[in-house]
Order: structure tokens, then C-alpha cells, then sequence
């Protein structure tokens, strides 16, 4: 979601059927309220990305005051999928930019047959993104919001907190008004990652929970220290 003036514009994955395991061909679709009412508010307004496997939008605006989409989508005619971006002036119409620029797609020196569930915020001085390969959380950098800078991976060591025995999952960043910063993460606990099947997940595996810690900036580096005890108002 992102905020314009007294309205907040929400893009969500819809999917067309239940096709098992995740459902059958998407698209990513736009939904208008007031700040006023935040509950109930809530409007159709568009389709945003009218492509059959777009997901997981995450909206910012870029260091030329435009808004900035990035999406995961499937490359036509090659065995993996990527991490889009497109702009927009209106939140309506969108030019669409192709892959996201710099480490992001590097899946050759990073290991990452993918990437979806992207994030972004501004904090620092630099834009920062992270994504979900499903073994730990990338992290990028960025001065303007296009071309980013692969710094490594947070959340994929075990933690100590009590269901934190595996990897950070689709997060979310935050920003207070101290200036402080946070990520919300999913956690899996009872996942096992070494057999890898998403067809063949029991009950048990799927059970999900939210965990919070806090971001630091340390020579220039994102860092999360997921077993830090932290106290939300100082």
C-alpha cells in the first residue's frame, strides 16, 4: 500500500482459480480508500498488471517523485522467474521496465533460482530491498531506486526466539517517525527446506508466525539481529 494525499492505493495478487499449489494465473489489481476509512473504504479502481503470473507488488516512490512498482513475473521461454519493476505518475497507467536492474537478477553469483515478495523503503540515505528465495532474505542498496547493489543475506541463520528455528520469510520493512526501522517476517517452523516440494506440504509444515526485530545500518550494510530483545517505543 502506499499513501497520495488523503487516499491509500492497495495492489493485490488476484487469482483466477484454486488451482493447487499456489492457484492458477494472476494478475496484480489496483483498490483505492480514504485514509478516513481504512476498514471499509475500499474500492476497485483498476487492473494494474495484467499478466498471468505477476504477484507480490511492493510500491514506493522513486527518487524522481514518480511511483515505482516491483513484481515478481515468469520470463517467457526460460526456466525461472524474475523481479520486474514498472513506474507511474497516477497509480492507473504504468510503463513497464523489465527486469529489475543490477544484483537483483544475478542469480548466477547469488544461487537464487528466484525471487518474489519484495520490499522496499527509504531509510539512511539509500534506498534498501529485500526479496525471499526461500532460504534468507537478500538485501539490496540503491541511491535512486533503479539500479541496486546486492549486500548479502539476513534471516537465514536460526534464532533463538521461540518458533525462530528457520529461515525469515515474505517481509515487510517499516519506518518509524523516530526514525527507527523494523522488519516483519514469517517464519515456518516445522518446515523442512531439504526436501523442497510446495505440492507436498503436510498441515503441520504450513503453519506459519510473525516475528519482529530491528534493523541497524553498519558501514553501509544492512544488519538484523533476529535474537536482539527490542522495545518498540524508547
Amino acid at each position: 500500500m502506499i499513501v497520495d494525499g488523503d487516499s491509500c492505493h492497495m495492489y493485490v495478487t488476484r487469482k483466477e482459480d484454486s488451482t493447487p499449489p499456489w492457484g492458477g494465473p494472476s494478475k496484480i489489481v489496483h483498490y483505492v480508500a480514504p485514509l478516513s476509512d481504512m476498514i471499509n473504504g475500499w474500492k476497485f479502481s483498476d487492473v494494474a498488471i495484467d499478466e498471468p503470473d505477476a504477484i507480490d507488488a511492493c510500491l514506493f516512490r522513486n527518487s524522481q517523485g514518480s511511483i515505482t512498482m516491483i513484481y515478481r513475473n515468469c520470463l517467457k521461454n526460460e526456466p525461472r522467474c524474475g523481479t520486474f519493476w514498472a513506474t507511474s505518475g497516477d497509480f492507473r497507467h504504468w510503463e513497464k521496465q523489465g527486469l529489475v536492474k543490477g544484483g537483483v537478477e544475478n542469480v548466477e553469483k547469488h544461487g537464487f533460482n528466484y525471487q518474489e515478495g519484495a520490499n522496499v523503503i527509504y531509510w539512511k540515505g539509500y534506498y534498501w530491498l529485500i526479496t525471499d528465495p526461500h532460504y534468507g532474505l537478500p538485501v539490496y542498496r540503491s541511491t535512486d531506486g533503479k539500479e541496486w547493489t546486492y549486500q548479502g543475506l539476513i534471516l537465514d541463520k536460526p534464532g533463538k526466539r521461540l518458533y525462530g528455528n528457520t529461515y525469515g520469510r515474505h517481509a515487510s520493512m517499516i519506518v518509524t517517525p523516530a526514525n527507527r526501522a523494523f522488519i516483519v517476517y514469517q517464519v515456518e517452523p516445522l518446515r523442512d527446506y531439504k526436501e523442497y516440494d510446495d505440492t507436498r506440504l503436510s498441515i503441520a509444515e504450513q503453519l506459519c508466525f510473525l516475528q519482529i526485530a530491528e534493523l541497524k545500518v553498519e558501514k553501509g550494510i544492512l544488519t538484523c539481529d533476529r535474537n536482539q530483545q527490542i522495545k518498540l517505543k524508547e
